[in-house]
């Protein structure tokens, strides 16, 4: 890599602010700046290149020949670098452009962005690499992209709400982000609508707070002729290991008002599991209930407009054996599977945390030391919630 560097030699960001409607440069928003590049001299772009796809991000492939002003290298690649970062993140972007600024150096450049602060991160991000670069440095770009996931994660629009967003967009449907969590606006005027989640402005509240007390909501179905689980609430140990007994093994010990799977244990077939599992649901709500557990799939569907369009089936956690990872390994891969997040954490580690003691796999007897063969899968814990729906992929019905 041949660089020529001096005191002077560093690409600036003069100007930058976000076009968040339809624009002279897109129909999407973009960030517009004013990239300074004078005096700034860098050929190593092909070693940059290779610096990004060691973090697993695929390179700019700048074709500079086909640039009608050298000058604009800098800016191109800036473009390049910023759309491939959102990409990374989970933020599907495409499309940047330039075009020469009033004065000499002066490059005007459009980034898409599809949430701001992570599109100014990307932009900083970018910028900041290659400044090092050019002076000699090799930037510690493995722990800035653990921060940049780390933000991407945080910022970008939730599993729930992004599928709506997507398919408005799809239907030319304006969408305008209201906060930093979900509240998403779609369209404009008097036939704007909001939504938030799974939730829409014409979403019963009535309903919405029966949902959260399982009891009531059984209750409510039940009076309808839909079959539920025999069971009710109960406010000591005693009365869980009675219930259990009188319902029948197995049964499942769940909070009555928490969400996630915080608190439920299933499958439990003694009154020692039950007075752990009714320990472990009061750490999350002070109404505990005790049903019979009913063996099955679960589903959840959506409907618009009262037709049903979509609906996936939540499978329980496993791993899956490669022939070399034993048991724990494959758990630890799968709990520190990036797309989760550097904060999350993970339920092995939770077990571990709590009891001190290995957990044990329900129905399988194996040892955790043991190697699955390849293809093999192993069942999962008995204490895991049901997998997060950021796991599993809509189906088209």
């Amino acid at each position: 890599m041949s660089v020529t560097a001096t005191p002077s030699n560093r690409l600036e960001i003069r100007f930058l602010r976000a076009l968040h409607g339809p624009n002279i440069w897109s129909m999407r928003p973009v960030l517009e700046m004013q990239v300074d590049a004078c005096n700034f001299v860098f050929d190593g772009w092909d070693a940059a290149d290779e610096l990004l796809c060691s973090q697993g991000i695929a390179g700019t492939r700048v074709n500079r020949e086909a640039l009608a002003h050298a000058e604009a290298m800098p800016a191109v690649w800036l473009g390049a670098v910023a759309v491939k970062l959102q990409t990374a993140g989970q933020t599907p972007v495409a499309f940047h452009a330039w075009c020469p600024g009033s004065t000499t150096h002066i490059i005007r450049l459009a980034v898409e962005f599809e949430e701001e602060i992570l599109g100014k991160a990307a932009i900083d991000f970018a910028t900041r690499w290659i400044n090092a670069l050019a002076r000699h440095e090799r930037p510690d770009l493995a722990r800035e992209w653990e921060t940049f996931c780390d933000l991407a994660y945080d910022a970008r629009i939730g599993n729930s709400t992004g599928p709506t967003v997507e398919a408005a967009s799809a239907r030319g449907i304006p969408f305008l982000r209201l906060d930093s969590e979900s509240l998403v606006q779609l369209g404009h005027g008097c036939r704007q609508r909001r939504i938030r989640r799974a939730a829409t402005d014409r979403t019963s509240f009535i309903a919405n707070d029966i949902s959260t007390d399982k009891q009531l909501t059984k209750m409510l179905l039940e009076e309808t002729g839909i079959p539920v689980p025999r069971g009710r609430p109960v406010s000591t140990a005693q009365d869980a290991c009675l219930v259990a007994r009188q319902v029948g093994w197995p049964v499942v010990v769940k909070p009555q008002d928490a969400d996630y799977g915080n608190g439920v244990t299933m499958r439990i077939t003694s009154e020692d599991e039950v007075g752990r599992a009714y320990a472990r649901a009061r750490q999350w709500s002070e109404s505990v209930l005790v049903e019979k557990h009913v063996a099955g799939h679960l589903f959840r569907l959506l409907v618009v407009g009262e037709r049903l369009v979509a609906a996936v089936r939540r499978e329980p956690w496993f791993v899956v054996g490669d022939g070399e990872h034993t048991l724990l390994e494959l758990i630890e891969i799968a709990n520190h599977d990036p797309r989760r997040g550097a904060e999350y954490d993970s339920p092995f580690q939770t077990k571990l945390r709590e009891t001190g003691e290995m957990p044990v796999l329900t129905d399988d007897t194996r040892p955790h030391d043991s190697v699955p063969d390849p293809g093999e899968t192993a069942p999962p814990w008995p204490w895991m919630p049901r997998a997060s729906w950021d796991s599993i992929s809509p189906v088209s019905m």
